[in-house]
Protein backbone atom coordinates (compact mmCIF):
# COMPACT_ATOMS: atom_id res chain seq x y z
CA UNK A 1 0.00 0.00 0.00
CA UNK A 2 1.64 3.60 -0.65
CA UNK A 3 2.38 5.19 2.21
CA UNK A 4 1.14 8.55 0.69
CA UNK A 5 -0.50 10.93 3.78
CA UNK A 6 -4.29 10.55 3.80
CA UNK A 7 -5.01 14.11 4.84
CA UNK A 8 -3.65 14.88 1.04
CA UNK A 9 -6.11 12.43 -0.11
CA UNK A 10 -8.86 12.71 2.01
CA UNK A 11 -8.75 16.76 2.75
CA UNK A 12 -9.91 16.61 6.23
CA UNK A 13 -8.35 16.29 9.48
CA UNK A 14 -6.75 12.84 10.31
CA UNK A 15 -6.60 11.86 13.53
CA UNK A 16 -5.55 8.36 14.54
CA UNK A 17 -3.62 6.30 11.89
CA UNK A 18 -3.44 3.13 12.41
CA UNK A 19 -1.46 0.59 9.47
CA UNK A 20 -2.54 -3.09 9.11
CA UNK A 21 -1.85 -5.59 6.96
CA UNK A 22 -4.20 -4.81 4.17
CA UNK A 23 -5.71 -1.57 5.02
CA UNK A 24 -5.35 1.66 6.61
CA UNK A 25 -7.68 3.00 9.79
CA UNK A 26 -8.14 6.02 10.40
CA UNK A 27 -10.52 9.00 11.74
CA UNK A 28 -11.30 11.98 9.60
CA UNK A 29 -12.93 15.28 10.03
CA UNK A 30 -13.99 18.12 7.63
CA UNK A 31 -15.22 21.58 8.97
CA UNK A 32 -18.79 22.25 8.64
CA UNK A 33 -19.55 23.76 5.20
CA UNK A 34 -16.38 22.39 3.65
CA UNK A 35 -16.92 22.12 -0.28
CA UNK A 36 -14.06 19.31 -1.91
CA UNK A 37 -14.80 19.61 -5.86
CA UNK A 38 -14.40 16.77 -8.13
CA UNK A 39 -11.55 14.61 -6.93
CA UNK A 40 -11.15 10.56 -6.95
CA UNK A 41 -9.19 8.30 -4.51
CA UNK A 42 -6.82 5.55 -5.44
CA UNK A 43 -7.49 2.96 -2.85
CA UNK A 44 -11.30 1.51 -2.44
CA UNK A 45 -12.65 2.96 1.11
CA UNK A 46 -15.13 1.64 3.56
CA UNK A 47 -16.52 4.64 5.72
CA UNK A 48 -18.80 5.05 8.60
CA UNK A 49 -20.05 8.45 9.96
CA UNK A 50 -19.83 8.80 12.96
CA UNK A 51 -21.74 12.46 13.30
CA UNK A 52 -22.39 15.32 11.28
CA UNK A 53 -23.31 15.24 7.99
CA UNK A 54 -21.71 15.43 3.63
CA UNK A 55 -23.42 14.96 0.88
CA UNK A 56 -21.46 13.30 -1.75
CA UNK A 57 -22.46 14.04 -5.18
CA UNK A 58 -21.38 11.67 -8.04
CA UNK A 59 -21.72 11.81 -11.98
CA UNK A 60 -24.82 10.03 -11.44
CA UNK A 61 -26.57 11.34 -8.59
CA UNK A 62 -25.86 11.88 -4.69
CA UNK A 63 -25.16 9.85 -1.64
CA UNK A 64 -26.54 11.49 1.58
CA UNK A 65 -24.18 10.43 4.39
CA UNK A 66 -25.55 11.20 7.62
CA UNK A 67 -24.48 9.69 10.68
CA UNK A 68 -24.40 6.22 11.40
CA UNK A 69 -24.16 5.70 7.84
CA UNK A 70 -21.52 2.62 6.32
CA UNK A 71 -20.11 3.81 2.63
CA UNK A 72 -18.12 2.32 0.04
CA UNK A 73 -16.32 4.35 -2.45
CA UNK A 74 -14.47 2.07 -5.17
CA UNK A 75 -11.06 3.30 -6.16
CA UNK A 76 -10.97 6.00 -8.76
CA UNK A 77 -14.56 6.78 -8.48
CA UNK A 78 -15.22 10.80 -9.15
CA UNK A 79 -16.74 12.53 -6.63
CA UNK A 80 -17.55 15.98 -4.55
CA UNK A 81 -18.11 16.85 -0.99
CA UNK A 82 -20.15 19.43 1.04
CA UNK A 83 -19.83 19.23 4.72
CA UNK A 84 -22.89 20.02 6.80
CA UNK A 85 -23.25 22.78 9.07
CA UNK A 86 -22.46 20.85 12.21
CA UNK A 87 -19.11 19.16 9.73
CA UNK A 88 -18.52 15.33 9.74
CA UNK A 89 -16.48 13.15 11.56
CA UNK A 90 -15.77 9.99 10.04
CA UNK A 91 -13.88 6.12 10.52
CA UNK A 92 -12.50 5.47 6.81
CA UNK A 93 -10.65 2.13 6.31
CA UNK A 94 -8.48 2.29 3.29
CA UNK A 95 -8.21 -1.09 2.03
CA UNK A 96 -5.41 -2.82 -0.54
CA UNK A 97 -5.66 -4.36 -3.98
CA UNK A 98 -4.66 -7.93 -2.21
CA UNK A 99 -7.54 -7.38 0.40
CA UNK A 100 -10.04 -6.39 -2.08
CA UNK A 101 -8.87 -9.56 -4.29
CA UNK A 102 -9.36 -11.73 -0.87
CA UNK A 103 -13.17 -10.58 -0.82
CA UNK A 104 -14.31 -11.08 -4.27
CA UNK A 105 -13.21 -14.66 -3.51
CA UNK A 106 -16.65 -14.51 -1.41
CA UNK A 107 -18.69 -12.22 -3.39
CA UNK A 108 -19.22 -9.44 -5.43
CA UNK A 109 -19.13 -5.78 -3.99
CA UNK A 110 -20.63 -2.80 -5.25
CA UNK A 111 -19.62 -1.14 -8.49
CA UNK A 112 -20.29 2.28 -7.63
CA UNK A 113 -20.26 4.54 -4.12
CA UNK A 114 -23.31 3.50 -1.91
CA UNK A 115 -24.32 4.08 1.39
CA UNK A 116 -26.26 1.56 3.61
CA UNK A 117 -27.98 2.38 7.40
CA UNK A 118 -28.90 -0.74 9.38
CA UNK A 119 -28.33 -1.40 13.56
CA UNK A 120 -26.44 -4.47 12.41
CA UNK A 121 -23.93 -1.68 10.58
CA UNK A 122 -23.95 0.55 13.19
CA UNK A 123 -22.84 -1.96 15.83
CA UNK A 124 -20.15 -3.19 13.58
CA UNK A 125 -19.17 -0.24 13.25
CA UNK A 126 -18.81 1.23 16.40
CA UNK A 127 -17.34 -2.14 17.78
CA UNK A 128 -15.10 -1.10 14.72
CA UNK A 129 -14.23 2.46 16.58
CA UNK A 130 -13.55 0.98 19.84
CA UNK A 131 -10.85 -1.75 18.21
CA UNK A 132 -9.23 0.90 16.85
CA UNK A 133 -9.32 3.38 19.95
CA UNK A 134 -7.34 0.14 21.70
CA UNK A 135 -4.51 0.33 18.72
CA UNK A 136 -2.94 -3.23 20.11
CA UNK A 137 -2.25 -6.53 18.65
CA UNK A 138 -5.36 -8.59 18.89
CA UNK A 139 -7.30 -4.94 18.21
CA UNK A 140 -5.11 -5.47 15.07
CA UNK A 141 -6.75 -8.83 14.81
CA UNK A 142 -10.42 -7.68 15.98
CA UNK A 143 -10.13 -4.70 13.22
CA UNK A 144 -9.52 -7.20 10.18
CA UNK A 145 -12.56 -9.57 11.58
CA UNK A 146 -15.02 -6.60 11.66
CA UNK A 147 -13.87 -4.86 8.45
CA UNK A 148 -14.52 -8.25 6.72
CA UNK A 149 -18.45 -8.51 8.43
CA UNK A 150 -19.02 -4.88 6.78
CA UNK A 151 -17.44 -6.44 3.56
CA UNK A 152 -20.39 -9.48 3.69
CA UNK A 153 -23.15 -6.68 5.34
CA UNK A 154 -21.95 -4.87 1.66
CA UNK A 155 -21.95 -7.58 -0.49
CA UNK A 156 -25.17 -9.07 0.46
CA UNK A 157 -26.81 -5.75 0.06
CA UNK A 158 -25.87 -6.52 -3.76
CA UNK A 159 -28.02 -9.97 -3.62
CA UNK A 160 -31.33 -9.69 -2.74
CA UNK A 161 -32.74 -9.95 -6.25
CA UNK A 162 -30.95 -13.79 -5.96
CA UNK A 163 -32.70 -14.89 -2.93
CA UNK A 164 -35.69 -17.13 -3.33
CA UNK A 165 -38.92 -15.71 -2.30
CA UNK A 166 -40.81 -17.49 0.02
CA UNK A 167 -44.34 -18.25 0.21
CA UNK A 168 -46.92 -15.82 1.06
CA UNK A 169 -47.44 -17.14 4.44
CA UNK A 170 -43.73 -17.02 5.58
CA UNK A 171 -44.23 -13.13 4.58
CA UNK A 172 -47.17 -12.91 7.02
CA UNK A 173 -44.97 -14.44 9.83
CA UNK A 174 -42.29 -11.99 9.49
CA UNK A 175 -44.63 -9.40 9.14
CA UNK A 176 -46.55 -10.24 12.53
CA UNK A 177 -43.27 -10.73 14.40
CA UNK A 178 -41.95 -7.16 13.31
CA UNK A 179 -45.34 -5.96 14.65
CA UNK A 180 -45.51 -7.42 17.61
CA UNK A 181 -41.58 -7.88 18.55
CA UNK A 182 -42.11 -6.02 22.10
CA UNK A 183 -44.54 -8.62 22.98
CA UNK A 184 -44.69 -12.15 24.15
CA UNK A 185 -44.32 -13.93 20.59
CA UNK A 186 -45.27 -17.97 20.57
CA UNK A 187 -44.11 -20.24 17.68
CA UNK A 188 -47.60 -22.36 18.12
CA UNK A 189 -49.57 -18.73 17.84
CA UNK A 190 -47.64 -17.42 14.61
CA UNK A 191 -48.01 -20.97 13.16
CA UNK A 192 -51.93 -20.44 13.84
CA UNK A 193 -52.12 -16.83 12.55
CA UNK A 194 -50.85 -17.81 9.41
CA UNK A 195 -52.11 -21.16 8.94
CA UNK A 196 -49.45 -23.63 8.69
CA UNK A 197 -47.68 -26.31 11.36
CA UNK A 198 -45.06 -24.56 13.59
CA UNK A 199 -42.66 -27.52 12.45
CA UNK A 200 -42.83 -26.37 8.58
CA UNK A 201 -43.00 -22.53 10.02
CA UNK A 202 -39.85 -23.30 11.89
CA UNK A 203 -38.21 -25.50 9.52
CA UNK A 204 -38.82 -22.48 6.28
CA UNK A 205 -37.90 -19.59 8.74
CA UNK A 206 -34.49 -20.76 9.36
CA UNK A 207 -34.15 -21.61 5.88
CA UNK A 208 -34.92 -18.82 4.26
CA UNK A 209 -33.86 -16.18 6.99
CA UNK A 210 -30.68 -18.14 9.07
CA UNK A 211 -31.47 -18.27 12.09
CA UNK A 212 -34.35 -19.25 14.61
CA UNK A 213 -37.86 -17.17 15.20
CA UNK A 214 -36.18 -16.77 18.87
CA UNK A 215 -33.31 -14.93 17.42
CA UNK A 216 -35.49 -12.71 14.69
CA UNK A 217 -37.38 -11.72 17.03
CA UNK A 218 -33.92 -11.01 19.67
CA UNK A 219 -32.48 -9.07 16.68
CA UNK A 220 -35.72 -6.71 16.44
CA UNK A 221 -35.76 -5.70 19.81
CA UNK A 222 -31.91 -5.08 19.74
CA UNK A 223 -32.33 -2.97 16.70
CA UNK A 224 -35.16 -1.29 18.16
CA UNK A 225 -33.07 -0.72 21.88
CA UNK A 226 -30.42 1.13 19.63
CA UNK A 227 -32.91 3.39 18.09
CA UNK A 228 -34.06 5.04 21.22
CA UNK A 229 -30.30 4.73 22.50
CA UNK A 230 -28.76 6.81 19.73
CA UNK A 231 -32.43 9.10 18.90
CA UNK A 232 -33.29 9.60 23.19
CA UNK A 233 -31.84 10.11 26.54
CA UNK A 234 -34.35 7.44 27.82
CA UNK A 235 -33.24 5.22 30.54
CA UNK A 236 -32.16 1.86 29.91
CA UNK A 237 -35.13 0.34 32.39
CA UNK A 238 -37.52 2.27 30.22
CA UNK A 239 -36.33 0.86 26.98
CA UNK A 240 -35.97 -2.19 28.11
CA UNK A 241 -39.72 -2.13 28.88
CA UNK A 242 -40.64 -0.75 25.89
CA UNK A 243 -38.94 -3.42 23.78
CA UNK A 244 -39.75 -6.11 24.94
CA UNK A 245 -37.08 -7.30 27.13
CA UNK A 246 -37.65 -8.41 30.76
CA UNK A 247 -35.16 -6.56 33.03
CA UNK A 248 -32.72 -3.57 32.41
CA UNK A 249 -30.22 -6.59 33.42
CA UNK A 250 -31.78 -8.63 30.93
CA UNK A 251 -31.50 -6.18 27.97
CA UNK A 252 -27.68 -5.65 28.65
CA UNK A 253 -26.81 -9.02 29.02
CA UNK A 254 -28.54 -9.54 25.06
CA UNK A 255 -27.51 -6.43 23.94
CA UNK A 256 -24.11 -7.39 24.82
CA UNK A 257 -23.76 -10.55 22.96
CA UNK A 258 -25.32 -9.48 20.14
CA UNK A 259 -23.19 -5.98 19.60
CA UNK A 260 -20.47 -6.83 21.80
CA UNK A 261 -21.32 -3.30 23.32
CA UNK A 262 -23.36 -2.47 26.64
CA UNK A 263 -25.91 -0.59 25.92
CA UNK A 264 -24.17 2.10 27.72
CA UNK A 265 -21.02 1.74 25.41
CA UNK A 266 -23.00 1.83 22.55
CA UNK A 267 -24.89 5.29 23.27
CA UNK A 268 -21.48 7.28 24.54
CA UNK A 269 -19.98 5.81 21.20
CA UNK A 270 -23.19 7.45 19.29
CA UNK A 271 -23.03 10.67 20.60
CA UNK A 272 -21.06 13.49 19.04
CA UNK A 273 -17.95 13.84 21.19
Amino acid sequence: MSSASPAAAHHGEILDVQQLANARIFASRHRPGLIVPDHAHDRACIGFVLAGHCEERLSNGSLDLSRHTLFYRPAGAIHSNRSGRNGLHCLIAEVSDDWLQHVRSFGALPREPMCMQTAEISWLALRLQREHALAGFASALALEGLMLELASALIQRQRPERRRPGPAWLHRAQEMLHAHYHESVRLGEVAGRVGIHPVQLAREFRKHHGCSLGQYVRRLRVEAACAMLVESDCPLALIALETGFASQAHLSRIFRLVTGLTPARYRAASRPS
